[in-house]
């Protein structure tokens, strides 16, 4: 099951990578993963509950909903770039403007698992840790995200914008092949 929920991350990598034309926003996009699964594993500890197939599907799934949150940040966040704000500045509109739909997406779903999670409805008890994966995943990320993921966005872009400013030595092979 480990060897499922890695090859759903690579593939939702490289699908970010053809999105985003960059090896570099769908990795700070994936660091909203982690802060999800602290949250999960930490719900699953609290209600007693066991990583089981059910829980190990609610990982899978909270893996796409958890990166949702990211996705809206950054994608706002590159759009507001490119039409001229410095990065600071468009990381804070971003967080501002996209700070509801992210917050009313989480909680529609955080709230539609309760009765799974709370065992209401009959033969639910099997799915009960599904459900407590996605609310723990889903309230640790929303809260994180939002705080996490610009940090991590300004942090990349400032050393992009360093390495970008340093001189790299020129290299030839011209050069090596006139000693020979």
């Amino acid at each position: 099951m480990i060897s499922t929920m890695m090859l759903s991350i690579t593939l939702v990598y490289m699908v970010l990578v053809v999105l985003y034309e960059s090896f570099l926003t769908p990795f700070i996009r994936l660091f909203s993963l982690p802060l999800g699964f602290i949250g999960a594993l930490f719900a699953l500890a609290i209600t007693r509950n066991t990583l089981n197939m059910y829980s190990m599907i609610g990982f899978i799934m909270m893996d796409g909903l958890v990166a949702k949150n990211g996705t809206l940040l950054l994608d706002y966040t590159l759009t507001l770039i490119s039409g001229g704000k410095t990065p600071r500045e468009a990381v804070i509109e971003a967080g501002m403007t996209r700070i509801r739909p992210i917050a009313m997406t989480s909680l529609t779903m955080i709230f539609g698992m309760l009765p799974t999670a709370l065992a209401v409805s009959e033969g639910a008890e099997q799915r009960v840790g599904m459900a407590w994966v996605l609310i723990g995943g889903l309230i640790t990320s929303t809260v994180f995200t939002l705080v996490i993921i610009p940090i991590l966005f300004l942090a990349f872009n400032s050393l992009k914008d360093r390495l970008k400013q340093k001189q790299w030595p020129k290299f030839s092979f011209k050069k090596l092949g006139s000693q020979a």
